[in-house]
Formats: structure tokens, sequence, C-alpha cells
């Protein structure tokens, strides 16, 4: 993505420009948030205001760009005017190095309700209700031959990136632990949703663990991976968790999409950010 259009995006929250984002459409353009897909400036322009609404202009406080040829992530770190504590929007597009042909636009609404002293019930007021979603009764047990893709299939590397970012897959696709202490530098830099600090490689194991514990037969997708065209080991990855989660009516198919930025340097990684919509699983799960 080229910077001005990584600027338009940047000061949409940051000035409330929404002219200048609007400038960046296409009358095809999808805009997806809180997994509800937006077509038309009137509808993606009330995307961007069920954000603006409730935390007013933003602080830009770090962005972390990886461009690729068509598509890129930004991943902005935003501090609201309402609000304490930063929040991290992943905004991954599909672009025509002008326009955006497809964006989707993904927020830490758990880091969101600490930054704004509100429940998740109070923040789901401003925003989009989400699209009914079909999914595959997918059951590894019953298709346990098949395979899936790995990140290899989708993104040409080193193999001092591939070994790395394979072995991450195999984290959580095979529930496979171990591969933390593998995989991860000692003193990798890594923040999980919902957090505004780093954690450390025992808390990571932690939070993958409590995933495999909350949903059941959880299937992992690549949606896309991208590596940074002037950093290689600038890696993000676009996927999705699908499974059974319990809720009040009993037990519900949900789908979670994650976004995660990895920075892999001498075989191992150093570095990762994920951000995942809790707010919006919940609804899915309370619908």
């Amino acid at each position: 993505m080229p910077d001005s259009l990584a600027e338009a995006l940047t000061r949409l929250y940051t000035e409330g420009d929404l002219e200048g984002a609007r400038a960046r459409l296409l009358h095809s353009t999808a805009w997806t948030q809180h997994q509800f897909t937006a077509y038309g400036e009137e509808l993606i322009s009330r995307c961007w205001m069920s954000l603006l609404a409730p935390c007013g202009l933003s602080r830009l406080e770090d962005r972390a760009s990886v461009r690729a040829h068509g598509q890129s992530l930004h991943l902005l770190t935003l501090t609201p005017r309402h609000g304490r504590n930063p929040v991290r929007v992943a905004l991954w597009t599909w672009h025509n190095e002008e326009h955006l042909k497809r964006v989707f636009c993904h927020v830490d609404t758990a880091q969101l309700c600490r930054s704004l002293e509100t429940d998740a019930a109070m923040l789901a007021e401003h925003l989009p209700a989400p699209d009914p979603i079909v999914i595959v009764d997918y059951d590894q047990q019953a298709y346990a031959g098949s395979i899936d893709a790995v990140p290899g299939d989708l993104l040409e590397a080193s193999a001092d990136v591939q070994e790395p970012l394979h072995g991450w897959w195999t984290l959580w696709q095979r529930m496979q632990l171990a591969n933390i202490a593998r995989c991860y530098a000692a003193d990798a830099a890594i923040c999980v949703p919902g957090t505004n600090g780093q954690v450390s490689l025992e808390q990571l194991a932690d939070y993958c663990a409590a995933w495999f514990v909350r949903m059941r037969r959880r299937h992992c997708q690549l949606e896309s991976v991208i590596a940074d065209r002037s950093e290689p080991g600038l890696i993000a990855v676009l996927w999705r968790m699908e499974g059974d989660m319990e809720c009040r009516t009993g037990v519900r198919r949900v789908r979670v999409p994650v976004v995660s930025l990895l920075r892999v340097a001498a075989g191992a990684i150093r570095a990762e950010t994920m951000v995942i919509d809790e707010v919006t699983l919940g609804r899915q799960l309370a619908a």
C-alpha cells in the first residue's frame, strides 16, 4: 500500500478525515468490520463512525506495516480521546496501489472496552450487527486424513522464515504447545489480544491453552499470508478459528477471524502481535 493510502486510513481515525478515506474507495469496495460487510459510501461511513463515535479522535502511538503486491496490513496503535489506554486496529487491505478494493478492519475490542472503561454490552450498542455465518460442519475426527493448507503453500520464503512460521501454525492447528519454546526467541516481544503490555512465553502458552479448551472441534484455516517487500522476515497472516463454543442456549458453531503480525529473524520468531474481536464473538454466542 503506498504511503498516501496508509496516511488516508490513519487520518480517518486521528483527524476524522472521512472525505480523504472516501476518495480511496471504489464503487465495489467491500469493508468488513465486526464481521459485518458494508458496500457503498453510506454503509462504509457508518462502519467508520461505529469506532469514531465511542472513541472520539485518536492519537497515533504506532503503525506497523506489511506491504506486498496487491495486499497490505497496517496495524495501528491508537489512544482514543475518550479512552485511557492504547487500542490496536488492524487494517488488512486489497488494493490497486491507488484505491481500496476490499478491507478487513479488526479491532481489539477487549482492549477498547478497557480503554473506554465500559463493558461489552454497552460497546456493542455502537457496533454493526454481525452478518449471519454459514460454516461447514467440519469435524477433524471424521476427516482425519484431510490435508490443510500451511503458510508455505501461500508464501515463498527462505527456510529460516518458513520453519518457524510452520511451527507457529502447527502450534495453533495441532495444539502443539512445545513449538513455543522451539520456534520463539527466548526474549520475543509478544502481544496477545486484550493486553497492552508484552507477555512471556509461559503466558503465551497459557493463552493458547485457554483457546484450545474454550473451543471444541476447533479448526484453523488460513486466508492470506504476506511478507513485506522490503523486509521478508516481516510476515502478516490473516486466518480464522472455527469451532463449537458453549452459550446460554447450548452449543453454537462460531468463526473467529484473527490477524497475526510476526517478525522472524535468524530462524526464530522475534515478535508477534495478534488481534481478535472478542466483543463480536460474544455477540455471536448471545444471538
